[in-house]
């Protein structure tokens, strides 16, 4: 055997060892097994109370890590979906309705709309907000680092003076520049002069 059809064997058995079939064919049957007992352990024929325990005890395990086992098939979808389908059938006065005027009826969506709405969506928002945390997070650690890096560039070749600017330009020019051109010499003049005035460069 060649080494292509070796690597095609490997990918078509991981190919078919995670694909959900399995998982849900498991969960399905546990799923039956609650829904018989709770319309068997319950005295009441209350619509509302049988509906109640199925959402405790089914939906939640037909929903539990969907996200990782989320159907990829439409045989898988109605697989699940008719754990539902076949629970509402044998709620009292709702034998003779369609499963769309049934879960009209009691007002639920079906699972497939509940795995979109509550469980794939909020986990997509879940990660999205932690995406947009991390970034401000790190953005904040490298602004921290960068600041950090300045101090100890300043720190060893000294302070840093920043450079200093007009705010306003100035309208007698002559009188300004001739102020600087003097401010130098000026400061290291002989001790006989009085003013800028009587000092010559």
């Amino acid at each position: 055997m060649s080494r292509f059809h070796a690597l095609h064997h490997v990918v078509t058995w991981a190919l078919l060892r995670l694909k959900p079939t399995t998982h849900i064919k498991q969960i399905v049957a546990k799923a039956h097994q609650f829904s018989n007992a709770i319309l068997r352990s319950f005295v009441s024929r209350d619509i509302d109370l049988l509906v109640c325990a199925f959402s405790i005890y089914v939906i939640t395990l037909l929903e539990y890590n969907s996200v990782v086992w989320s159907p990829q098939s439409e045989q898988d979808t109605e697989l699940i979906e008719h754990v539902q389908r076949q629970f509402t059938k044998r709620l009292s006065g709702l034998k003779s309705h369609t499963y769309a005027c049934r879960l009209e009826h009691l007002k639920v969506p079906s699972l497939m709309l509940r795995r979109l709405l509550y469980t794939d969506l909020v986990w997509c928002y879940c990660i999205f907000i932690i995406l947009i945390l991390s970034i401000l997070i790190l953005t904040t650690f490298l602004h921290d680092i960068v600041m950090l890096l300045l101090l100890l560039v300043a720190m060893v070749t000294g302070p840093f003076v920043p450079l200093h600017f007009r705010s306003r330009e100035r309208k007698n020019h002559r009188e300004y520049f001739r102020s600087r051109g003097t401010f130098v010499p000026w400061n290291i003049r002989s001790r006989g002069a009085k003013s800028p005035r009587t000092f010559v460069p």
